[in-house]
């Protein structure tokens, strides 16, 4: 409604026009409570892409000087191929959590965007949406709700992007549909993975 009234009032020359156009303005949103909410969720979610850049940013210096198969792992969400048993990359895992988590303490980030918001957004690049180390991103060990066979942005691992949240799975309704932070962290470290898996295959060669 709102694009339609604008075009109409593109079509009209001088200042009426301006009346015109807060008129369309007033018939296509009549509820300015409404606006003001969804320009508040705006800037929330604005603000939390924002700090799931910010955490998947001190997630790789974590992992920075570690063994590139560690780093690919890390960024991959998968387990390392060779030495680690779940049990063993786990603690690796829960281990670089508690060591994001220090960091941003120390660079005062869970006070900056106030700790709630904080605590959502760490526990949803962790637990809910396992983007940070995979599922063993977990403290203890749990079947991812990704769906292999569906169509969609994220995946159970950061190396695939072929699949989707199972909606046909006991979980959260609330965990099938990604908010735009998780897709972001899960999209940059996406391109991670695809960067340090391609060094280490030149690496090998």
């Amino acid at each position: 409604e709102l694009i339609q009234a604008t075009q109409q009032v593109s079509l009209q020359e001088g200042p009426s026009a301006y009346l015109d156009f807060r008129e369309a303005l007033l018939s296509a949103w009549p509820r300015q409570d409404y606006v003001d909410e969804q320009h508040v969720a705006q800037q929330q979610a604005y603000a939390d892409m924002h700090l799931a850049m910010l955490l998947v940013d001190y997630w790789r210096y974590i992992f920075e000087a570690e063994l590139p198969t560690i780093r690919v792992a890390a960024a991959c969400g998968q387990s390392p191929s060779r030495g680690f048993a779940p049990p063993t990359w786990r603690r690796v895992v829960q281990s670089a959590v508690d060591s994001l988590r220090e960091l941003s303490d120390a660079r005062r980030i869970r006070a900056i965007y106030l700790p709630e918001n904080y605590d959502r957004v760490i526990l949803d690049l962790t637990e809910r949406y396992h983007i940070l180390g995979g599922v063993n991103a977990s403290s203890t060990p749990q079947t991812s709700h990704w769906d292999p066979d569906s169509d969609g942005v994220l995946s159970g691992s950061n190396s695939d992007r072929n699949s989707n949240w199972n909606s046909n799975s006991n979980s959260d309704p609330s965990l099938h549909a990604a908010p735009a932070h998780v897709c972001l962290a899960s999209q940059i470290l996406w391109v991670h993975c695809q960067e340090l898996q391609s060094s280490l295959s030149m690496a090998n060669a």
